[in-house]
């Protein structure tokens, strides 16, 4: 129980969440109840944690600070994340390999400057038109 209580105050430290460690979750800032998500799948010790859109509903600077939060929560935990985000700049940022999925099969993979160039993900995210200019 003891070595349980010291994971549980890890987290909340990890994430930022001592000030509102007593609060229900239903109270607090959209921002900070994914920070509670998070935690929450931290609290299971996961080798891979899946997050779906973290950063849907943030705002620029809230997604910078989740994004850096994530590469925390990697390093500490030694985690795999598996992330599926259409926040392209964030992914880039975070990621040390990207899979991009269009219609149900795969059509790009590697290292994130190597698979946002490629010309069939281009097209397939912003459309021939939009990537001439």
């Amino acid at each position: 129980m003891a070595a349980d209580m010291a994971n549980v105050d890890e987290i909340i430290e990890t994430l930022g969440l001592q000030s509102v460690r007593d609060r229900v979750a239903g109270t607090l800032s959209y921002g900070l109840q994914k920070k509670v998500g998070v935690a929450i799948g931290l609290a299971t010790r996961p080798k891979l944690l899946l997050m779906d859109e973290p950063a849907a509903g943030l705002n620029s600077q809230e997604s910078h600070e989740f994004g850096e939060l994530i590469t925390i929560i990697k390093q500490r935990y030694n985690l795999t994340v598996l992330l599926v985000e259409h926040h392209i700049a964030l992914v880039r940022r975070i990621s040390s390999k990207i899979i991009v999925i269009a219609q149900g099969r795969v059509i790009a993979e590697g290292a994130p400057d190597e698979v946002l160039s490629n010309p069939q993900v281009i097209e397939s995210y912003l459309g021939t038109r939009n990537a001439e200019g």
